[in-house]
C-alpha cells in the first residue's frame, strides 16, 4: 500500500517564496550590473573606446591650457633678461620671482632661457630642450623623457626692434598624468573613468612597421611664413616628411608684405602658401585665422598621436561577488521561512 505524503499548504507557500525571491533577487542583479555596465562602460565597444578617446584627448587639452597660461602669466621683457645673463643679481631675483608665481598659478615646470640658450630662471623639474626649439618658432610638442611623457610648451622670445634676434624663450612642461601601474607592453599608462590604458608611441616598433610611420607627437608652427633664415623651404620639409612628424601651421601677421617702422628691420609677411605647403606634406592642419575652437582642434591633434590601447579586464570576480550575494539573499529568505514553519 503507497501512501502519498501531501506537504501542508504554508509549506508550499513557502517554498514558492523563497523561489520568487531567488528569481527576483536574480533579475535585480542582472539588470543593476547591466546598467552598471552602460553607464561605466558604454553601450559597446565602440562606445567604450570613443569614450576613453574623448577621456584621454581631454587630458592633453586641460594640460595644454595649463601650460599656454604658465608662459602668458611671465612678463616678456627682453632689457630685463639681458641684464639677468649678464649677471645682474636683481634682474635673475625679478625673474625667478616670476617663475615662481608662474609656477604656484600652474603647477608646471617653468624655465626661462637667455639668448644662448641656457637657462637663467627655472622652477621645477624640466627636461633638455634641443635649441633649435628654443631659437625657433612658438610650438608645443609630445616629448618622452626620463619621467615618462610630457608636453612641453616653448615660447621664443625676440627683440622687438629687430624681430630677427633671438633673445631668450619661455618654456614650460608638464608630465602626462600616469595611472602608476605600468600595463605590460606599454612603458606609461595613464588613469581614466574606465580604466588604466596604455599610450604607445606610435614609432615603437617603426622598424617593423616599414617606412611611413609617424613618430610621437606634433609640432605647432606658429609663423608668418618668412623664409630669409634657416633651411632652405624643400630640404626642411623633405626631412621631416621623412621623419613622419605632422606639422599643424598657424599663420600670423598681416596678408601681403607688411611694412615696418624699424629702419633694417625684416618685414614680416603673411604667406598662407608655403605654411599649407609645410601642413599638407606633413598630413598636418593650416590655420589663417586661429580660434580658440581652432587651438583646441591642435591639441586634440597632439593627443591622436598617441594610440590608445583599452586593457580587457578581469570581470570573473564581479560574475563571482553577485552569485554570492544571490546565495546569501537566498540563505536569508530560507532562514526567515523556516522559522516560520517552527
Amino acid at each position: 500500500m503507497t501512501v502519498r505524503m501531501t506537504f501542508p499548504p504554508f509549506v508550499t507557500r513557502a517554498a514558492l517564496r523563497i523561489t520568487l525571491g531567488g528569481l527576483v533577487a536574480a533579475a535585480a542583479i542582472a539588470v543593476a550590473g547591466l546598467v552598471v555596465e552602460r553607464t561605466q562602460l558604454g553601450g559597446d565597444l565602440a562606445a567604450s573606446r570613443a569614450r576613453l578617446r574623448a577621456e584621454v584627448e581631454g587630458q592633453f587639452a586641460t594640460l595644454s591650457n595649463r601650460l599656454d597660461q604658465a608662459v602668458r602669466a611671465i612678463p616678456i621683457d627682453a632689457d630685463l633678461i639681458r641684464r639677468a645673463e649678464r649677471g645682474e643679481t636683481a634682474a635673475a631675483r625679478q625673474l625667478f620671482d616670476q617663475v615662481a608665481v608662474s609656477t604656484a598659478q600652474t603647477g608646471v615646470a617653468v624655465t626661462i632661457f637667455g639668448s644662448t640658450n641656457q637657462p637663467i630662471a627655472w622652477l621645477g623639474r624640466s627636461e633638455d630642450v634641443p635649441e633649435g626649439r628654443l631659437s625657433g618658432a612658438a610650438s608645443s610638442f609630445l616629448a618622452q623623457s626620463s619621467h615618462g611623457l610630457q608636453l612641453v610648451r616653448v615660447q621664443p622670445i625676440v627683440d622687438p626692434a629687430d624681430a630677427a634676434r633671438h633673445i631668450g624663450a619661455i618654456v614650460a612642461e608638464a608630465q602626462l598624468p600616469s595611472s602608476g601601474d605600468t600595463l605590460p607592453g606599454s612603458e606609461f599608462s595613464i588613469a581614466t573613468s574606465i580604466v588604466p590604458v596604455a599610450l604607445r608611441l606610435q614609432f615603437e616598433g617603426a622598424s617593423d612597421a616599414g617606412p611611413g610611420t609617424r613618430v610621437p607627437g606634433a609640432i605647432i608652427l606658429i609663423s608668418t611664413g618668412d623664409q630669409t633664415g634657416g633651411r632652405p623651404l624643400g630640404m626642411a620639409v623633405a626631412a621631416i616628411e621623412e621623419a613622419g612628424i605632422p606639422v599643424h601651421t598657424v599663420a600670423v601677421g598681416p596678408r601681403g608684405a607688411a611694412t615696418s617702422a624699424t629702419v633694417g628691420a625684416t618685414p614680416a609677411p603673411f604667406k598662407p602658401d608655403v605654411l599649407m605647403q609645410i601642413s599638407r606634406q606633413t598630413q598636418g592642419r593650416a590655420i589663417t585665422n586661429p580660434t580658440a575652437r581652432d587651438w583646441d582642434t591642435l591639441y586634440e591633434a597632439i593627443a591622436e598621436d598617441v594610440v590608445v590601447e583599452p586593457r580587457p579586464e578581469e570581470v570573473g570576480h564581479l560574475v563571482g561577488s553577485g552569485a554570492l550575494a544571490t546565495w546569501t539573499l537566498g540563505m536569508v529568505l530560507l532562514v526567515t521561512a523556516s522559522r516560520r514553519l517552527m
